[in-house]
């Protein structure tokens, strides 16, 4: 559990400067959700405490809301390298999963990138873009590549990929060539 907080506070903590403020009001993002075993496209909605993933892409076109959406609790702050960093907790009445998932993510140059943690350890990782839900089915077949691609890195790895990812907005050309 340790080396995986060690791992998320690394990832937030070595990411380069672009200016930007904790998002006042609703922004909304079109993030790849990949999973151990699943993935899918999602729309999300950062307010300033909330991050709400309200939508995802339940077939190659077809965007359906979700009946139980997927809602942290955030806080942001801004970096010293002037990055919106924010950490948080799942919102649920589920005993078993109340405080036992986090995240932990960064907003940089438009981008979205966050490590959710299970009891500690990495359990899903979300990353993308500002964009709103019609903006979905468009970018699918990227934010797939991008999932298969990170499957493919070491977890120990994966910080980096998304730091990269955030800079650069695109997959990293060392995760393509494994």
């Amino acid at each position: 559990m340790r080396f995986f907080r060690a791992l998320a506070l690394s990832f937030v903590l070595m990411l380069p400067a672009v200016a930007q403020s904790p998002a006042p009001n609703p922004v909304e993002y079109v993030l790849g959700t990949c999973g151990a075993h699943a993935f899918t496209v999602s729309h999300a909605v950062l307010e300033e405490k909330v991050l709400t993933l309200d939508y995802h892409m339940k077939d190659a076109q077809t965007v359906v809301k979700d009946n139980d959406p997927l809602i942290f609790d955030v806080e942001q702050k801004k970096d010293k390298n002037g990055d919106v960093v924010f950490d948080g907790t799942f919102r649920t009445n589920d005993p078993e999963l109340k405080d036992s998932v986090e995240i932990h993510g960064v907003l940089r140059k438009g981008r979205f990138a966050a490590l959710a943690l299970h009891h500690g350890n990495l359990s899903m990782v979300f990353y993308g873009y500002i964009g709103d839900k019609d903006k979905m089915a468009v970018t699918a077949i990227d934010q797939f590549e991008f999932c298969r691609a990170l499957h493919a890195v070491n977890q120990n790895e994966i910080p980096n990929v998304l730091n990269q990812y955030v800079d650069e907005g695109s997959i990293p050309a060392q995760v393509l060539v494994q």
